[in-house]
């Protein structure tokens, strides 16, 4: 235990260094300076008795050499208490302080409520469990109002009942942690950084439920006829192998919370400076794009040859001329998909969903007549983490679906349809239109690789697969409702980006 009091001191240095922005930082600091004083307060009282040599020995493996120093140090015990006693209650109002700083849901009216709670309560009892305010009490109570036996009962009761105060502070904290863990991004990058932090900050709180907690007490036996008064003894709960082994959750523990304190924070400014960025592998790309990719871009070299190889007028060859541009461009569109399948990264980004929309939308728009096209997308922005290249290419796959589907005389009423909402935590992207439709023998087999109901000479299979896989990848989802003769349904649904992630 008490080389985890160095370690501590380290970790303090070490957050002062890196300068975490937000007020969660100098918060984190002050709660591990309060941990740090609280359990090396306890070291030194215990150590100004010999009867606790051997529990210092066993709990706090404390070198010999420290403990004559602590035993022969110089300091009033009066002073030694009220220093154990600040800084144990300290921990209370800070822990609330730094729980507020990652919430920002609650009401302003309770997070007042509870932050003056916890600071007057935590002042009362400093005043009270006072090794001199002790002695006035009793001189005071005895025998005039109460006996040496009702005096202990009286004591007993006001700690129990300080000492539930404190823990039920303390568990409200972990609890606005879990809170905004449950209400984090959906983004599992983020995500993982919150349950870090609920995880890390509940161990600390563990150790100061099962340990500092005893702290504020009564410490003095006081006898009123002979004017003077013995300290009494501390008493530990948990047995030694808690004591050995428990540091090392704790120095654990810290190391996570400082972890992602520094990474919720740095997510936090480039969320402010519109700067976020992540970049994830995209499973099994390979087995979908990068083939087809390569092989269509040879058949497109084929088209070319074939083109240059035809002997055509001068009319004709402005046709061909332009067959050849299109097949270039369009051999430079899958080459880039090829590359970016390679690497088989997502690059995400702040983005708005609007544009990206919009940017898919772009080739339809000069379509008006074979279709009606139809959007419906809010004014404020609606942003998401994404890879822009690849959603605008998942997009673009369900639209072509969607005009495919309507291209076919059967279909009178031609709609298409792109509507954008958020739901909770959500953002939900509604492609639909009034095509054929999909049989539900078809609808179930939709997303699987080389799979479809058209020929392959037209269709290869592979659109709407990699389509769920980027979706997927991006850690959303992709459902899709279908009727013959009465058209399809398909909703993309992505984490919704918040605007901040602390308060």
């Amino acid at each position: 235990m008490f080389y985890f009091l160095v370690f501590i001191i380290i970790l303090v240095f070490l957050l002062v260094y890196l300068n975490i922005e937000k007020m969660h930082a100098p918060i984190l600091i002050f709660i591990l300076i309060a941990y740090f004083i609280a359990i090396l307060s306890i070291i030194l009282y215990l150590s100004k008795s010999t009867y606790y040599y051997n529990l210092l020995k066993n709990y706090f493996y404390l070198p010999d050499f420290l403990w004559k120093k602590f035993f022969f140090l110089n300091i009033n015990k009066f002073w030694l208490i009220r220093i154990m006693n600040f800084s144990s209650l300290l921990i209370i109002p800070l822990s609330l302080h730094f729980s507020f700083t990652f919430f920002q849901i609650m009401p302003v009216w309770l997070r007042r409520i509870l932050k003056y709670s916890a600071w007057i309560s935590i002042g009362i009892q400093f005043v009270f469990y006072d090794p001199q305010v002790s002695i006035w009490f009793y001189h005071f109570m005895y025998p005039k109002f109460l006996t040496t036996n009702g005096y202990a009962q009286v004591t007993n009761h006001i700690y129990s009942l300080t000492k539930s105060i404190n823990c039920i502070f303390i568990l409200i904290s972990v609890g606005i942690l879990l809170k905004a863990f449950w209400d984090a991004t959906r983004l599992y990058y983020i995500r993982s950084k919150y349950i870090c932090l609920f995880l890390s900050f509940g161990v600390l709180s563990i150790a100061y439920l099962f340990f500092i907690s005893s702290i504020p007490c009564i410490y003095l036996n006081i006898s009123k006829i002979s004017n003077t008064y013995m300290y009494r003894p501390l008493y530990l709960k948990g047995s030694i192998m808690f004591y050995r082994y428990f540091p090392y959750c704790l120095v654990l523990a810290i190391a996570l919370l400082l972890y992602a304190s520094y990474h919720i924070s740095k997510l936090n400014k480039q969320m402010a400076l519109k700067k976020l960025s992540i970049s994830k592998e995209i499973s099994a790309s390979e087995t979908t794009s990068k083939i087809f990719c390569h092989y269509i871009k040879n058949e497109i070299l084929a088209l070319q040859a074939q083109i240059e190889m035809l002997s055509s007028t001068e009319k004709d060859r402005i046709v061909l001329d332009d067959l050849k541009k299109r097949c270039n461009l369009l051999y430079t569109r899958i080459d880039e998909l090829h590359h970016n399948t390679r690497t088989g990264e997502l690059h995400m980004e702040e983005c708005s969903i609007q544009d990206i929309i919009n940017n898919a939308l772009a080739p339809y728009y000069n379509q008006s007549s074979k279709h009606e096209l139809i959007t419906y997308m809010p004014q404020s922005p609606v942003t998401a983490c994404v890879d822009p290249h690849y959603m605008i290419e998942a997009i673009d796959n369900i639209l072509q679906n969607a005009v495919e589907a309507m291209d076919t005389p059967e279909v009178n009423i031609k709609q298409l349809s792109v509507c954008l909402k958020t739901l909770n935590d959500w953002i939900i992207i509604e492609i639909s239109d009034t095509g054929i439709g999909i049989s539900s023998k078809n609808l179930n087999n939709i997303f699987t690789p080389f799979y479809s109901s058209h020929p392959y000479s037209k269709h290869w299979g592979i659109g709407l697969s990699l389509t769920y896989k980027i979706i997927r990848a991006h850690e959303g989802n992709i459902e899709v409702d279908s009727e013959l003769g009465k058209g399809t349904i398909a909703k993309i649904l992505l984490p919704l980006l918040k605007s901040k992630l602390t308060s």
